[in-house]
């Protein structure tokens, strides 16, 4: 199908463009294909849409997007279709509307199944643009209307609406000179539906490149219509249809000949005047027309004043040119004035002029109304009518104006008369003083001084006096006399005034000669009464009133009042009968005959000099002076200035008070500064330590001295030591002594200390191996030193010396031997002395002296083991029992070898040794000590270094004492039990006894037996029998075999007591053998061991209990003993009658806790917290202790297994404690509450369909 296309201009020329126009589609996607029905709409119209190629029966979302997209549109425009069994759709329900109009609508459609997409564009209709243009046309130029002119450009679709013939890529451009020539303006594509119009505007410009927005030139334009398929434009090629030319003409006509300004007068007698001038010519490339503006032409009468003429030329583009010139009437005739007469008026009273009421004339004119008001001038200069006019003739000048501006003038008299006299001026009265010595004045009266308003005054004058007198050179009286004057102007006029001469009384009374009184001032007072007597007046013109006024140069107003010290001045005023008055002074002098005083003068002052200074800055209230007189001053008169620094010493200070009258008064204090500063030593020495010079017993010493200063002057600067001195071993101090000049005096110290060296490595070497008594023990020493003088050596057992001896030493070593040392541990001590007798000491622990034959030693009892014994628990203290035989070995060959055993029991400590062996040759007895040593166990384990030292003290007839050190586990170093911790290794024991005895036994006479034995141990409650057997069968090892009858004393012995016992044994009369002494027996009862518990064979409360019913009965469960006494803790609820528990009769409670005691025969006692319940009925369960504050338990009966939940609420039912078990039989469960505040909380056990509840209370 063809669709024409026309394109229009204004002035009926037609351009016909001939196109083509297919539908689009497109596909998207494989063959999915949106449409729609054409490809522009109108505002109104419904888009029908189609597609294919869809998924059948799918949904397809239309979704329209917009370009550009309309403010009014908000909303989404979405719509959806449904494909048929084809894969076909349509829909019609999307409307083009108003706001749509010059959108482009991009529609997608997109397969909510297949996700296939396809695409389609169309738009909405255009807008219609009408307007009338000229051709040619003048775009650049302005139009009558100020409007610039356009050409309108249409351009027609004859397409039917909604047809095939929609064109949405219209092409309109603008060319120069041809179809293909240079493009000048391009409108941009745009769309036209079949049967639609568009109009475009042309307005002569370009907008191309390089002259974008500029208009274009004159000459010939083409308009060309074309249809843009794609990125190709196809202009129409037939000149009869596609193209329409214009012509552009932009140039204006130009006017010749325009007359200047033309200008005339008014013709005479008339109000304007008649004006001619030469037509002016056109000229432009396109003729137009010439027309004159207005309703004047050449040669019309024209009216005063200016008219513009007017010429404009159009060419035939429109273009306009105008051009005018003005034509000008001058009124060139004046107003025109009547008649003026003259004014006369008399002066205005009391000046030389009058206001004159002057009416304006009546003045016409040829040409109308004269312009309001007049110029005028005045002939005595003053410029307006309302000023005053003087006296005689005043001309004015009229000068009248038109409207024109011309000017005509008259002149007019104003005539003011003089009708006053002349004018004195103010005569004053004229006073003078009384000729000197006469009653009268000669006056000099000056001519008054007369003005008239209107001229000058006749010269001379007429004058009276009241005194009589006709002249004024005659004397005037004392008093007033009255002159008359009369003056005369020059037209005649008269006037007079009267002037008064007064001759003043002046001279007062006339004083004698006053003299001056002089009197001291009366006693203690600044002051004194006068008697001053009147003076003698008289007066030329009368008497001199009564009496006389006074003032003095004091202030006072009385004669009688005190006069002051000084020079009082009366002065007299006496008055004669006019008033005059006179005066004299007279003087009264009063003498200052007392001196003044010094107040608040400051006492002696003493200070220290300031530091540093030699003096010191003194500051003090200045004092003050007193008199009985005023103006008194004082000042210093000796010694520095307050605040001023004083030097050290005593200085003056004197001030001086001076009266008003010069009589003077001096005071003085002193200020002393004392010098109380000491001096300063400087540069002092630190501490000096020296050792001692090599051979001198001392060291010479050196050092810089000190220097001293002072804030005065040092006197003397002295020293203890001078550098270079001999210094003695030890610290000596060096002392300094600077004195001042004032006997101040400053020490300064240091030390000189000189140190011996002394003997240091003391090392001493001597046998570490027990040495039989006898034999020589060798001991040396090597040590470090330069002048060792002696060594002391010395054995001491602990208790005593045993030897010492002191030999003379050199060189670094010294050698002794010491010979019989008795049986006995020794420490060695090694004391040595240098030259500067320093003594350094050593000690060597221990050389041991044996005696294999020197006898043995046998011991058991008991003693109190104080805190700190026990080093591994200090705290513990109590009875320790011990028990011990040490002897030598019998036989050829181990002599030397100790055997025996030692227990020893501290049982609040927790601490049992046992020896497991001896050291050879560590068994000492000296005299009635004894001392071995060994190895052992502590509680059974372990291997303990032991030392026992003990007092035989029968043999010294004083008590048994015992000590025992033990070494912790494999050291030699670290004690863990002493007895007497604090002693030396080797001192004598101290410890006394608490039971028991220690024996030495001393080596058998001749002929006699001395038996040894080991220490028994039995269990605690063995009966003496069964020691007996024991005795009986160590009795064979003591008589070689031989079964001998004993005897044997047991009375202390206590099988129930824990302890060491000494037993005796006695051999009965036999042929063999005789004891030189009892056999001592030691016996250790062990301790018996603790019970191990405490039962109730009952542990049930029955609900129904009665008072005095018994609960159950104690038992204690003891492997070694069933003799056991009870007790219980305090209980409100139990008591206990031997091993009976008994109930008292109250409340039965859920829980009930006893303490039970249980108490063996050996003393020992244990304890044991007893439970008991109350028994459970069916659904309940035991809570407890409640109230509860740390913890509480719940106690719950079962007949079978069950699962069991106990859950604990708080107060507004949150759950905050749980627990859920499988139980059985009866159980206790216990919860800690500590994480719970205190309140009240609800208990629950819950098993199977049970529940149980209680209140709980957390404190």
């Amino acid at each position: 199908m063809e669709n024409k296309i026309l394109l229009r201009l204004s002035r009926m020329i037609f351009l016909v463009l001939t196109m083509g126009l297919a539908m689009l589609s497109l596909n998207a996607m494989g063959q999915a294909t949106v449409t729609t029905d054409k490809l522009d709409y109108a505002p109104g119209e419904y888009v029908t849409i189609s597609g294919s190629g869809w998924q059948p029966g799918e949904t397809i979302v239309l979704h329209f997007d917009e370009e550009p997209k309309p403010a009014t549109c908000l909303l989404s425009h979405d719509l959806t279709a449904t494909a048929d069994a084809s894969g076909n759709f349509t829909n019609s329900q999307f409307l083009v509307k108003e706001n749509h109009l010059g959108v482009t609508f991009t529609l997608t459609a997109t397969g909510q199944t297949s996700g296939l997409i396809a695409t389609t564009v169309f738009t909405d209709g255009r807008a219609e643009i009408s307007a009338a243009s000229p051709t040619p046309f003048s775009p650049n130029q302005a139009s009558s209307a100020g409007v610039k002119d356009v050409t309108t450009i249409t351009a027609f679709n004859n397409g039917a609406v909604g047809g095939p013939g929609n064109i949405p890529n219209f092409i309109v451009r603008v060319r120069q000179s041809t179809i293909g020539g240079t493009l000048i303006y391009q409108y941009p594509s745009f769309a036209l539906s079949g049967g639609s119009t568009t109009n475009l505007n042309w307005d002569g410009k370009s907008n191309q490149a390089p002259n974008s927005g500029n208009f274009v030139p004159d000459g010939t334009y083409f308009i060309v219509a074309g249809v843009q398929n794609g990125q190709n434009i196809n202009e129409t090629t037939s000149p009869a249809s596609t193209y329409k030319t214009v012509i552009v003409d932009n140039t204006n006509p130009v006017i010749n000949n325009v007359p200047q300004e033309i200008r005339v007068n008014n013709t005479p007698g008339v109000c304007g005047a008649t004006v001619t001038w030469t037509t002016p010519t056109v000229t432009d490339a396109n003729p137009g027309s010439l027309e004159l503006l207005g309703s004047f032409e050449s040669g019309d009468f024209f009216p005063i004043g200016s008219t513009q003429i007017k010429y404009k030329a159009v060419d035939a583009a429109g273009n306009v040119t105008e051009s005018s010139f003005n034509v000008i009437v001058l009124d060139a005739e004046g107003p025109v004035f009547p008649a003026l007469t003259t004014i006369v008026v008399d002066q205005a009273a009391g000046v030389c002029q009058a206001v004159v009421s002057v009416p304006n004339p009546v003045v016409t004119d040829l040409c109308g109304e004269v312009a309001t008001g007049f110029k005028i001038t005045r002939s005595d200069g003053e410029t307006s009518l309302t000023a005053p006019f003087p006296v005689g003739k005043t001309t004015i000048t009229w000068i009248a104006t038109d409207k024109s501006g011309n000017e005509s003038q008259a002149t007019q008299d104003v005539i003011v008369k003089d009708t006053e006299g002349p004018i004195f001026e103010t005569l004053n009265s004229i006073v003078v003083d009384q000729d000197a010595g006469v009653c009268q004045a000669v006056v000099s009266v000056p001519n008054p001084v007369v003005t008239d308003l209107c001229g000058e005054v006749a010269t001379g004058f007429k004058i009276t006096r009241s005194d009589g007198e006709t002249s004024l050179t005659a004397p005037f009286p004392v008093g007033k006399t009255t002159i008359t004057w009369i003056a005369t102007d020059k037209s005649g006029n008269e006037s007079q005034a009267t002037q008064d001469v007064i001759v003043k009384d002046t001279e007062g009374p006339i004083f004698e000669t006053l003299n001056s009184i002089v009197v001291d001032q009366d006693a203690g007072v600044c002051q004194a009464v006068v008697s001053v007597p009147n003076p003698v007046v008289t007066d030329l013109c009368g008497e001199v009133a009564t009496g006389f006024k006074i003032t003095r140069s004091d202030g006072e107003t009385s004669l009688t009042a005190p006069f002051p010290v000084g020079k009082t001045t009366i002065t007299w005023i006496a008055t004669d009968k006019s008033g005059n008055e006179s005066q004299a002074t007279q003087d009264v002098i009063v003498k200052d005959i007392e001196k003044p005083s010094v107040i608040g003068l400051p006492s002696n002052i003493v200070v220290s000099n300031d530091k540093g200074v030699c003096g010191a800055l003194v500051s003090w209230t200045a004092p003050t002076s007193s008199d009985n007189c005023s103006g008194s001053t004082i000042r210093q008169t000796a010694g520095p200035a307050s605040g001023s620094v004083f030097l050290v010493g005593e200085t003056t200070v004197t001030y001086t008070a001076t009266d008003a009258s010069g009589n003077e008064y001096s005071a003085s204090f002193t200020v002393t500064v004392n010098d109380t500063e000491d001096p300063m030593i400087e540069g002092m020495p630190a501490n000096i330590s020296v050792s001692s010079d090599a051979d001198k017993c001392g060291a010479i010493v050196t050092w810089t001295a000190p220097t001293a200063k002072d804030n005065c002057e040092v006197k003397t600067f002295t020293t203890s030591h001078a550098p270079g001195s001999l210094f003695p071993v030890g610290t000596t101090t060096v002392t300094y002594t600077a004195e001042d000049i004032h006997g101040n005096v400053q020490t300064a110290s240091f030390d000189v200390t000189v140190t011996n060296n002394a003997p240091s490595n003391l090392v001493i070497t001597a046998p570490i191996i027990p040495q039989a008594i006898g034999t020589a023990v060798n001991v040396s020493a090597t040590f470090v030193d330069e002048n060792i003088k002696s060594a002391k050596w010395t054995a001491f057992d602990g208790n005593i010396v045993t030897q010492t001896a002191t030999i003379s030493a050199t060189g670094t070593s010294t050698a002794y031997t010491f010979t019989n040392l008795p049986a006995g541990v020794f420490t060695i001590i090694l004391e040595v002395e240098d030259h500067c007798g320093l003594k350094v000491s050593q000690q060597f622990e221990f050389v041991t002296v044996y005696d294999p034959n020197g006898g043995f030693v046998t011991g058991g009892g008991w003693i109190y083991s104080k805190p700190g014994d026990l080093r591994t628990n200090p705290i513990a203290e109590g009875r320790a029992n011990f028990g011990f035989v040490a002897k030598y070995k019998t036989g050829k060959n181990l002599v030397d070898q100790v055997e025996g055993n030692t227990n020893f029991q501290f049982k609040e400590g927790d601490f049992h040794f046992k020896s497991t062996s001896h050291e050879s040759m560590s068994l000492v007895i000296s005299g009635a000590k004894a001392t071995y040593r060994g190895v052992g166990t502590v509680n059974g384990l372990g291997s303990h270094k032991f030392m026992v030292t003990v007092i035989d003290g029968d043999l010294r007839g004083e008590l048994d004492k015992f000590r025992i050190r033990v070494w912790a586990n494999n050291s030699s170093s670290d004690v863990i039990y002493d007895n007497e911790y604090s002693l030396a290794e080797n001192a004598e024991a101290t410890t006394l006894l608490g039971g028991g005895s220690i024996v030495i036994h001393k080596p058998a006479t001749k002929g006699n037996k001395r038996v040894s034995t080991e220490l028994i141990t039995v269990p605690w409650n063995t009966p003496v029998e069964t020691i007996k057997k024991q005795v009986d069968q160590m009795s064979l090892t003591w008589f070689e075999s031989r079964k001998l009858a004993m005897t044997l004393d047991a009375s202390d012995y206590d099988q129930l007591t824990p302890g060491f016992y000494e037993l005796k044994a006695d051999v009965a009369e036999n042929e063999f053998f005789a004891l030189d002494e009892p056999i001592s027996i030691q016996v250790l009862v062990q301790d018996k061991p603790k019970a191990l518990d405490i039962t109730l064979e009952n542990s049930n409360l029955s609900g129904n209990l009665r008072a005095g019913e018994v609960l159950g009965y104690l038992r204690t469960i003891d492997p070694v003993d069933n003799i056991h006494t009870y007790q219980i803790g305090e209980n409100s609820d139990l008591i206990l009658e031997g091993d009976k528990l008994i109930w008292k009769g109250s409340t039965v409670p859920a829980q009930l806790r006893v303490t039970v005691f249980s108490t063996d025969r050996a003393g020992q006692t244990i304890s044991k917290e007893i439970n008991l319940s109350r028994e459970l009925k069916p659904g309940e369960f035991l809570l407890y202790p409640n109230p509860a504050q740390s913890e509480t338990n719940v106690m719950v009966d079962l007949d079978r297994e069950a699962a069991v939940a106990i859950r604990i609420y708080d107060a507004v039912g949150r759950l905050v404690v749980e627990n859920e078990a499988i139980r059985e039989g009866s159980f206790t469960q216990t919860f800690n509450l500590d994480g719970l505040a205190p309140g009240y909380y609800t208990v629950q056990v819950k098993m199977g369909d049970m529940v149980m509840t209680k209140r709980l209370i957390k404190r």
